[in-house]
């Protein structure tokens, strides 16, 4: 079975080949050979599978995972873009304010995308400031507008009309 959700589990699924999942979750009070049932009425078995450095990998998992990895060496090799500034990606920065590393990922999409404006991207600005000051990601990375916001306003009123512009470059 897989499980997965941004919060936790919530329901049971077939697997997807990835094996048992579980993101975010606390499992420490899941106990061993222990069952559960999930809502459809699938029965869920729990084995508690420590992986150490002393666990002996999957031989044909590992050539799947070494062929990826020089897959992906070699992509990253290639130059996407500059900058003549510091980058921080830190996610406490990224979660909760601007910063150049968001802003240039989000001016790749929008050029790739051929992004125009509208109603979805006021309503993705509100959803982005709508958790202000939680960490959970929701920070609104843009591309060519500039925005302020009142956090002590209610969710998704919380950007005015003249606190919007967009820039042109």
């Amino acid at each position: 079975f897989f499980f997965q959700a941004e919060d936790g589990i919530r329901d049971a699924q077939e697997s997807r080949g990835l094996g048992d999942v579980y993101k975010r979750q606390d499992i420490s009070q899941l106990k061993e050979n222990q069952h559960y049932s999930s809502k459809n009425g699938l029965l869920v078995e729990v084995e508690r599978v420590d992986v150490t450095k002393n666990f002996s990998p999957d031989a044909e998992l590992q050539s799947m995972i070494d062929k990826c990895m020089q897959e992906f060496t070699k992509t990253m090799e290639k130059t996407v873009g500059f900058t003549d500034v510091d980058i921080d990606a830190q996610f406490k920065v990224i979660r909760v304010e601007e910063s150049q590393f968001a802003n240039f990922v989000a001016d790749i999409n929008r050029i790739m995308t051929q992004a125009d404006t509208g109603q979805q991207i006021w309503e993705g600005l509100e959803n982005g400031v709508s958790k202000y000051p939680s960490l959970e990601g929701r920070f609104p990375a843009v591309s060519n507008i500039s925005f302020t916001f009142d956090p002590s306003k209610e969710p998704r009123k919380r950007i005015r009309p003249q606190d919007l512009s967009l820039i042109h470059i």
